[in-house]
């Protein structure tokens, strides 16, 4: 049997790293083609940078735009004080637990339940419910800066429950979750969300998604 020159062989070595470096590049890069996962919310397209505002939680400590930096945050609005609030406190607290099995996303997450009406006593025994949850309170002017743009009624109007709003750590609102959609499936749409590239979720323009209104 003739025995291949070490030219040859370091040749052939050499063609089959390559080939493996082509496939591993190609085939992650295939897996961002054709558009996002399918969730059970809704994407909202294209992804939609949030207008600047200025809150504070219970602690009085300030939270704006810049605090939505490096997290994946669900918000929700409503009084503290009302069903409609404790209600979406509860419901991003269910869905933060069911996270409980991706502890590296689970960190990234941050709840923040946004109302007029400052209530610290009362938002200090719901943050003690869940370390990543932050009751936020404002002025109406701020509320509302950061209400309108996503369609969010009044308090006291629309739907009694709130709907809860994805923002992804480039402080762009992705995705939209009914109130009645089970934490389970809010979970699992986080955690496929959260294996996209931010760049490929921002610029993305499909026509089957559904533009916020």
């Amino acid at each position: 049997m003739r025995t291949r020159s070490p030219w040859v062989r370091l040749a052939l070595m050499s063609s089959a790293v390559g080939l493996f470096v082509i496939g591993y590049y190609w085939g992650n890069q295939h897996k961002y083609v054709g558009g996002p996962p399918a969730i059970e919310g809704v994407l909202i397209a294209p992804a939609m940078p949030l207008p600047r505002f200025a809150l504070e939680d219970a602690e009085g400590h300030a939270f704006t735009v810049e605090d939505l930096a490096d997290h994946w945050t669900l918000l929700a609005f409503g009084e503290i004080s009302s069903a409609r609030g404790q209600l979406a406190a509860t419901h991003m607290i269910d869905v933060y637990n069911r996270l409980g099995d991706q502890p590296v996303l689970r960190a990234q997450v941050q709840l923040a339940l946004a109302a007029t009406a400052h209530a610290p006593n009362l938002a200090w025994d719901f943050s003690r419910l869940s370390p990543a949850l932050r009751i936020l309170s404002g002025p109406d002017e701020e509320i509302r800066r950061l209400a309108a743009p996503l369609g969010e009624p009044p308090e006291g109007r629309g739907d009694a429950r709130s709907a809860i709003y994805l923002i992804a750590p480039d402080g762009n609102l992705l995705a939209l979750f009914s109130a009645s959609q089970p934490t389970e499936t809010v979970a699992a749409d986080l955690a496929a969300l959260s294996e996209w590239p931010l760049e490929a979720l921002a610029n993305r323009h499909d026509d089957a998604l559904h533009p916020i209104k």
